[in-house]
């Protein structure tokens, strides 16, 4: 299971990354390109997708997420402009620890499975989407482990929406890209046309990468774990 992870998000990284490259130069292609997952609004209400396990055994692996995303709650919530997060768990155990403790679930995944499943990640993706696109949230964050190899992993937390542009050292105090600093763009057939194929798949993306990256995670973590418990 754990070489089988480990290859899929290893085959997986490159198109992701060249994916988001391109989207986010995209989003500060020009100053007139206009979308609403490109806008970029005061963060009043925030969504965090938390992706752990359906299963324990896995040593340390579910609580340094849960731990980090408690941690980022309270501080989005106790900051100088105290912000609404609700969560949307990712996996059983993740799924558990936040209706525990009574926290907000808009919307979830219970089941996470041993495999990456796209169709999970379509699904949720859509949802993501439709709620940033109708204001119902103006952040959308994943938190997840990202795999580096059998003995190392580490939490990470991703923006997904709103798409930002990647800054650069060229940018000016306004955030945007300064003149020069970017690519011109020719769009054919048009921007929107364009923009209903790549930004859904673009969020797809995203969330099946950080799912991948999850699974690949837990294997290794409970490989650890249980080869540990033997050699005791």
């Amino acid at each position: 299971k754990l070489r089988r992870a480990q290859e899929r998000v290893l085959a997986a990284r490159p198109y992701s990354q060249a994916l988001r490259l391109m989207l986010e130069n995209l989003s500060g292609a020009s100053e007139d390109l206009r979308h609403p997952l490109f806008e970029v609004r005061p963060v009043r209400r925030r969504l965090l997708v938390v992706i752990a396990s359906d299963k324990g055994l896995c040593g340390s692996h579910n609580m340094n997420v849960f731990r980090t995303a408690v941690r980022e709650i309270e501080e989005a919530r106790g900051g100088d402009e105290a912000t609404a997060v609700a969560v949307v768990p990712v996996g059983r155990r993740t799924f558990q620890f936040f209706q525990k403790r009574h926290f907000e679930m808009p919307i979830s995944l219970p089941e996470l499975g041993d495999q990456v499943d796209f169709l999970k990640a379509r699904r949720l993706s859509k949802e993501l989407v439709a709620m940033q696109l109708d204001g119902r949230v103006d952040r959308v964050d994943v938190l997840y482990t990202r795999f580096f190899s059998t003995m190392s992993r580490r939490v990470e937390l991703s923006e997904v929406l709103p798409i930002t542009p990647p800054r650069t050292e060229q940018e000016g105090a306004s955030g945007r890209p300064a003149a020069g600093g970017g690519l011109d763009y020719i769009f054919e057939p048009d921007p929107d046309a364009i923009f209903r194929v790549l930004l859904p798949r673009y969020v797809e993306n995203r969330i099946l990468q950080a799912m991948a990256e999850s699974l690949a995670s837990e294997h290794s973590a409970r490989m650890v774990s249980m080869g540990a418990a033997t050699r005791n």
